[in-house]
C-alpha cells in the first residue's frame, strides 16, 4: 500500500529528484539543516498546543502564554546566526501566540495537532496532522492550519487544506464546514468551505499525483525557485547548476 501525506506528494510535485532523496534514499535527516523560520514555528505551533490543550486555555494570561513560549524555546535555539536574529524571531513569536490568545472566536478548540488516516483507495493510505480542529455551535468542524510565514495572497496554495478536508471527511464521515490557514503574524486567514464536489476533485487529484509516482522511474530533478532553499542542492548537479546560473 502506498503511504501518501500532503508532504509527500507536495514533494515529488516540486521535484521528483527531491522527493527520491526523502523517500526512497531516506537522506533527509543527513542532510537537514536548521533554520530560524522553521525553529520559530516548531515553538509557537508547540506553545499554542499546550496552551489551548488545557481545558481552562480561557483562563490562562498572555504572561503565562509568553512564559509557555520561553520554556520551551531555551531547548531549542537551532539555526541563528547571532543573539540579535534569535531575539527578532523570539519576539515575532511571542506577538503570534499573543494573537491567538486573544482571538474572540466562539467555536470550541477540540482536536490540536490531530494525526488522522484514511485510505483513499484499496492501494492508498492517506495520512497528515492538522494543526488543530474547532467544533461550531452547530458541531461542524472547522479546520486550522497555523501559518508562521507572512501572508501572500498571490501565493496561497488550497491544496494543503483540501487534502486534510479529504482526510476529515472520511474519517469522521463529515465534510468540514470551513478550512483556513491563519497567518498569525498578521493576523489574518484564508478561509473557504469546501463541498463534495471539492472533496471528489481533491482525492482524484491524490490518486492521479501517486499514479505518477509509481510509473516515474526517474525521478529527474526539475530545477527551479525551489533549487535556493532546497536542503540536497549540493549533491543535485542539476539544481546546483541552475542555482550557480541564477546567482550570475
Amino acid at each position: 500500500m502506498f503511504r501518501a501525506s500532503y508532504d509527500k506528494l507536495k514533494n515529488y510535485i516540486m521535484c521528483p529528484r527531491r522527493y527520491k532523496f526523502i523517500y526512497v534514499e531516506n537522506l533527509r535527516d543527513k542532510f537537514a539543516k536548521a533554520k530560524p523560520e522553521f525553529t520559530m514555528g516548531q515553538h509557537v505551533h508547540g506553545a499554542l498546543k499546550t496552551i489551548f490543550s488545557d481545558p481552562n486555555y480561557q483562563k490562562i494570561s498572555i504572561k503565562k502564554s509568553v512564559d509557555i513560549l520561553r520554556q520551551d524555546w531555551r531547548n531549542n535555539r537551532n539555526g541563528f546566526k547571532s543573539r540579535d536574529e534569535e531575539a527578532n524571531f523570539g519576539q515575532r513569536a511571542i506577538e503570534m501566540v499573543k494573537v491567538a490568545i486573544k482571538d474572540q472566536s466562539k467555536n470550541t478548540p477540540t482536536f490540536f495537532e490531530h494525526h488522522i488516516q484514511s485510505e483513499i483507495t484499496d492501494d492508498i493510505l492517506l495520512s497528515g496532522r492538522i494543526d488543530r480542529i474547532d467544533l461550531d455551535e452547530n458541531k461542524g468542524l472547522h479546520l486550522i492550519d497555523y501559518k508562521t510565514s507572512r501572508y501572500n495572497p498571490e501565493y496561497v496554495d488550497k491544496s494543503q487544506l483540501l487534502t486534510y478536508a479529504v482526510l476529515v471527511s472520511r474519517a469522521m464521515d463529515q465534510i468540514p464546514a470551513e478550512v483556513s490557514y491563519w497567518y498569525l503574524e498578521q493576523n489574518d486567514r484564508f478561509a473557504f468551505s469546501p463541498d463534495q464536489a471539492d472533496i471528489t476533485a481533491m482525492e482524484s487529484e491524490i490518486v492521479n499525483t501517486v499514479s505518477r509516482i509509481q510509473a516515474d522511474k526517474q525521478l529527474s530533478a526539475s530545477p527551479g525557485m525551489t533549487c535556493k532553499w532546497c536542503e540536497f542542492v549540493d549533491i543535485c548537479p542539476i539544481g546546483r547548476e541552475w542555482k550557480m546560473e541564477d546567482r550570475e
